[in-house]
């Protein structure tokens, strides 16, 4: 898997994500897709038949990604993040990227966090 991080400023997470799936272990919930991460994320786990779930709020940007859909990768679009959230916080989570959109000024990105902060696995879960 080549990493893409020096060539585009919007890559810059790879190295740190790569390190967070490594670091972790179980499903994956990308919370936005993208360039610099799905397709980084899925090599990844499709290597290791690790469960994952992304999810994006814009039709036309998921609809680059679902080609990659397959029993191991999941792909939804969301239109509420609120029921979303209700749903997928009934499981716990391996690591959860969250990415999505910031055109609120990253309050989606804050919600994300509060909402999944107690359903991930956290480094002291492993000491």
């Amino acid at each position: 898997m080549k990493l893409r991080h020096d060539e585009n400023a919007y890559y810059t997470h790879q190295p740190v994500l790569v390190a967070a799936l490594e670091m972790s272990s179980g499903p994956v919930l990308e919370l936005g897709v993208g360039e610099g991460s799905t397709q980084l994320i899925h090599d990844y786990c499709m290597k290791r038949k690790r469960p994952v779930v992304s999810v994006e709020s814009d039709a036309g940007w998921l609809k680059r990604y679902t080609h990659l859909a397959n029993p191991y990768h999941e792909f939804f679009h969301i239109k509420d993040w609120q029921v979303f959230y209700a749903d997928v916080t009934r499981k716990h989570w391996g690591l959860a990227f969250i990415d999505q959109d910031s055109s609120d000024g990253f309050k989606n990105r804050a919600e994300a966090f509060r909402q999944l902060r107690h359903h991930t696995y956290s480094y002291r879960d492993w000491e």
